[in-house]
Parts: structure tokens; C-alpha cells; sequence
């Protein structure tokens, strides 16, 4: 199935692989880089109720 990528929209932007991380309320300098995702997630096609469970993150394309 295809969708028009005008028909889709972020929900959550939690991280993406290179960015940078660190840990939280940590007094450490310690960081690194995102290099890896792998989450289930679950897409909702806009201007409908279809809801598409589970899609992997790594089957989804960035759209600038």
C-alpha cells in the first residue's frame, strides 16, 4: 500500500539515529550517538481510521 507522504504526520520525535544523547539529571559528561533503533510503533493513516499495528521503525522513511 502507498500513502501520499502530504497524508502523514509525526506524532513523536523521540530520538533518530545520530543524535547526540546523554543521560538525564547526570553530572557526568559522558554522551554518545544514536546508532540503532528498533521500535514498534503504530501509524495512523490521517483523514481516516485506518490504524496499521505493529510497523517496525526501520520500515519507515525520513521525509525531508
Amino acid at each position: 500500500m502507498m500513502v501520499l507522504k502530504d497524508k502523514l504526520k509525526l506524532e513523536d520525535r523521540s530520538i533518530v539515529i545520530r543524535d547526540i544523547v546523554r543521560r538525564n539529571n547526570s553530572n557526568d559528561n559522558q554522551c554518545g550517538i544514536v546508532t540503532n533503533i528498533d521500535i514498534e510503533c503504530a501509524v495512523k493513516l490521517v483523514g481516516t481510521n485506518c490504524v496499521l499495528y505493529p510497523v517496525n521503525s526501520k520500515d519507515l522513511q525520513h521525509i525531508w
